[in-house]
Order: structure tokens, then C-alpha cells, then sequence
């Protein structure tokens, strides 16, 4: 490869010279590329997503590790009794809004005692329910039979369960503590509830009452608790079902 050399005036070119040519012949001129107009708003925009997706990603994170309060144990003395509940709907699916009767059933004044009697609701007619209140007059008893770490449970203690939340779920004491979503889905209850694996045992039934405060079509506000006579108080069951009561 031929290299220019500049000249001296005094003479030939000596070793330096060549040297220094060579390198600036042989080394890449670099230059300073400056991003486009058109370039800055996309690497803005690219930027900004990145920022979103992680603030979002940081988001969930914490909602997760959040604790659901109603699942955590709290510090509670032993509730007194009766234990009253008002606004209480005690099962899955349970709602208020329209019911129908499917059986005559009878209203009174008030659920507390000295209640008398206002109106009664003829099978086939609808009703519009309320609100409801749920009484604890004797808490369930529990022998735990299997330890439960959730709870810090071990064998041999005992567990006083309240209001039925459904699916296994209900309000519970135990040992100074109190859980407003206890998971009970291990008990047995005689023939009912866990049949294998299970971590407790019904020592003796609960007694309580839910009462249900209802509006009729002639305007006649009241109270029952036979709720079991009306459908449409569980969202989970069809209007079939319903239907097939009526008809019966």
C-alpha cells in the first residue's frame, strides 16, 4: 500500500514522518451522529412505555402482597351473646332485591321479641328484600383435630364459629383471636362438610336466626325468617329452579 508522506523542505521524509502517515491513513475517522428530529419523539415514546410497564408491574407487585384484612387474625376478646349481625346476607351467593314467595308466608313488625304479626305474603308474589339481620344466640363449637399453620392451631384446640359466610367460610374465635373470614372448609360436621384430610371436628352445633326485612307490592314493610320459602335470595341458583317451586 502506497502512503503519502509530506515532504520536508530540508530533505526526504525520515522515520517519524512515515510513521504518523501511516497511522492517520490507517485509523477510521469517527464521527458524531446526532439522533433525527424524527428520531427523538419515537425514543421518547419508547422510553415512556418502558417507565408505564414497570410502574404497572410495581403496581401489582404490592397489590398482591397485600393481606386481605377479613383472612388476618386480629386481637379480639370473645364476643358476648347474642352476637348480632345487621346487613348480614350468611351465604354464598346470598342477595337482596327481588324474592318470590313459594310458599304463604307470614311478616311481622319487627325480628327482635314482642314482634306481631303484619301481613302475610301469598305464594307466587313478589317481594322486594331488604336487609337483613343474623343472630348468634350459641356459637358452634370445634375440636381442632389436625394442626392448621394459617392459624397457629394445634390439636386439641378449640374453635367458636359465628355467622356462615358459605363455601366452608364463616366468622370465628379462638384464643384471644378473632377472624371475620375463617376457612372452615376442613371441618366435619357429622355427616357433612370435610369427608378426608381434615383438621377439625363439630363438637357441638351453633343456634342461630336471620331474619330478613322485606317490602310487599301493597307497600307493607316487614319482617321473616323463612327465608327458605322464597327463591331469588341466591344469585348462584337458577330461575329454573325457582320456576320448578312454584309449580309444584
Amino acid at each position: 500500500m502506497y502512503f503519502p508522506l509530506k515532504q520536508s523542505l530540508d530533505g526526504p521524509p525520515d522515520e517519524a514522518s512515515q510513521a504518523q502517515a501511516v497511522l492517520r491513513c490507517a485509523t477510521p475517522k469517527l464521527h458524531h451522529v446526532r439522533p433525527s428530529s424524527s428520531t427523538l419523539p419515537r425514543m421518547r415514546s419508547f422510553l415512556r412505555l418502558i417507565f408505564f410497564f414497570f410502574a404497572f408491574s410495581l403496581f401489582i407487585f404490592l397489590c398482591a402482597a397485600q393481606v386481605n384484612p377479613a383472612l388476618t387474625p386480629r386481637k379480639a376478646p370473645k364476643p358476648t351473646l347474642p352476637k348480632i349481625d345487621e346487613k348480614a346476607c350468611p351465604f354464598e351467593g346470598c342477595q337482596f332485591g327481588k324474592w318470590t314467595a313459594q310458599e304463604t308466608v307470614e311478616l311481622f313488625s319487627t325480628w327482635k321479641p314482642g314482634r306481631a304479626p303484619v301481613s302475610k305474603i301469598p305464594k307466587g308474589e313478589e317481594v322486594r328484600a331488604l336487609t337483613g339481620v343474623h343472630i348468634t344466640y350459641e356459637a358452634e363449637e370445634i375440636e381442632i383435630t389436625a394442626p392448621i399453620a394459617q392459624y397457629g392451631l394445634k390439636p386439641g384446640d378449640k374453635v367458636f364459629g359465628y355467622m356462615n359466610l358459605g363455601e366452608g367460610f364463616m366468622n370465628a374465635w379462638f384464643n384471644g383471636t378473632w377472624v371475620e373470614d375463617f376457612d372452615g372448609s376442613g371441618i366435619r360436621r357429622g355427616e357433612e362438610g370435610c369427608t378426608r384430610d381434615c383438621s377439625g371436628k363439630q363438637v357441638k352445633p351453633g343456634r342461630y336466626e336471620w331474619w330478613v326485612q322485606m317490602r310487599t307490592k301493597d307497600g307493607v314493610v316487614g319482617w321473616t325468617q323463612e327465608t327458605d320459602k322464597f327463591g331469588g335470595k341466591d344469585s348462584l341458583a337458577g330461575e329454573a329452579a325457582v320456576r320448578r317451586r312454584l309449580s309444584a
